[in-house]
This record gives structure tokens, sequence and C-alpha cells, in this order.
């Protein structure tokens, strides 16, 4: 049974768990925040936590979604259910694995599989998990890119790299999906900056475009075109025809 700490028993901030208990995944939809508790050593005993409160314990959820992608260290997971108790989520079993100092990873991820299953999380699409993923740093990199700092020849392979393992270049991954067209796009003008290194007018004119397609991603726009020659020499704008 999940527990969640310290919230309103009355008013307009009343914590009111659905008469089945069930709730949408938390990367699915955002609920309003809870407001504070006046009496913190009460508690309030629920079949499951909230998507409210589930919406603010971002790093146990991150967590589970590594967990199921196998990209989740055990050694970290002990520090994650310290950070969940702290931000309100309580189950038994999270308890017992902030307070785990044992150094067998099974152990560890049993303890955090049992988590899960208190919670009452449903398994997460793979493909979905590693998207959500991979997105908040790729939006990281294109702010820092589209701000003029950060290192746009750097930059566009991380992002590149990123983008695959969001599953761009999954068998059936969509062409048309803003993630494809960002891995097609920083990897073609990173490799369009290799070809002319020593050209100084050339790289102002990649680093423009990989700063504008950092503004395109950012507002969800189309990703600028451009051109190359059999030369190196690019060229924005459409394609020649």
């Amino acid at each position: 049974m999940g527990v969640i700490r310290g919230r309103p028993t009355s008013g307009p901030d009343r914590l009111r768990p659905s008469p089945s208990g069930a709730f949408s995944p938390p990367w699915t939809r955002r609920s309003p925040a809870i407001g504070a508790r006046s009496s913190p050593r009460r508690w309030l005993r629920w079949e499951r936590p909230t998507p409210a409160i589930i919406d603010r314990v971002d790093q146990l959820r991150r967590a589970y979604l590594r967990y199921y992608v196998n990209r989740q260290a055990a050694e970290e997971l002990p520090g994650v259910a310290v950070q969940a108790l702290t931000d309100g989520v309580d189950t038994p079993s999270l308890r017992v694995l902030a307070g785990y100092v044992g150094r067998d990873p099974r152990e560890a991820n049993e303890l955090f599989a049992a988590v899960v299953d208190e919670l009452g999380w449903p398994t997460p699409d793979p493909g979905a998990a590693r998207r959500e993923l991979a997105m908040p740093e790729i939006m990281e990199i294109c702010e820092r890119l589209a701000s003029g700092s950060g290192n746009p020849y750097e930059d566009s392979l991380r992002i590149f790299f990123l983008t695959q393992e969001g599953g761009a270049l999954d068998e059936n991954a969509d062409e048309n999906t803003p993630l494809t067209q960002m891995l097609s796009q920083f990897l073609n003008l990173h490799d369009a900056a290799e070809r002319r290194p020593g050209d100084a007018d050339q790289a102002a004119i990649v680093r423009n475009l990989i700063r504008s397609s950092a503004r395109a991603a950012l507002n969800g726009a189309d990703m600028p075109e451009w051109s190359m020659d059999l030369e190196g020499n690019v060229s924005p704008g459409p394609r020649p025809a």
C-alpha cells in the first residue's frame, strides 16, 4: 500500500484519489500542484499516489523509465529512493531501498521492482520511455545553442547520439517525427562542418545553421533547409532543383 505524506484534508487543495484508484501514466498528463499540509505528522493512506504527486517526483519517474530500458545504475537507486521520500512518496519497499547499504545490484533492483509494484505503475512502452529520457537533454542543448552559447560542432554530434538513444534509428521509426528530423539535420550539419574545417566562411554558415536548427527544434518548427555541393560548400535555403 502506498503512502502519501502531508496533504490537505479539507478545502480546495484536498487530495482526492479516484474511486478506482487508477491513474494515467505520469508521462501522459499533468495535474495541478497540491498545497502544503498544516499537520506534517499526520499520514494519509491511499492505495496509490495520485498523478499530482507522481508528477512532482521527476527523479523517481526517470529512474523508473531508465530501469525498464536497462539504463539505470543499481547503485544510484537508494539515493533516488531517499529523494522520493523527501518529495512525498512513500511505500514500504521505498523505505527499505532508501536505507539499503548492500552491494548486490540484484537486491537493489528487486527492491525497486517492489516499489514500482506498490505504486501501481504500469509497464511503460519502451520506445516512449527512451524518447522521454532523451528529449529533456536534447532540448537543454538546443536552448544553449539557440542562446548563442555552447559548441555547435560538439553539440550537434551530441544531439545526434541522443536522438539515436531516443529511438530515431529504430527499424519502425517514423521518418517524419521531430526526433528523426533532428537526427538527420544535426548529423548532416556535423558532417558538413568536417568537410571544410579550414574555411572560416563555411564554418560560420554551418554554425548559424546549427543554431537556427536548434531554435526550430525548440519551437516545434521544420528544420531549416540547406544544401551542400560536391566540394563541400554549404548554402542556406532550399536545395536547387
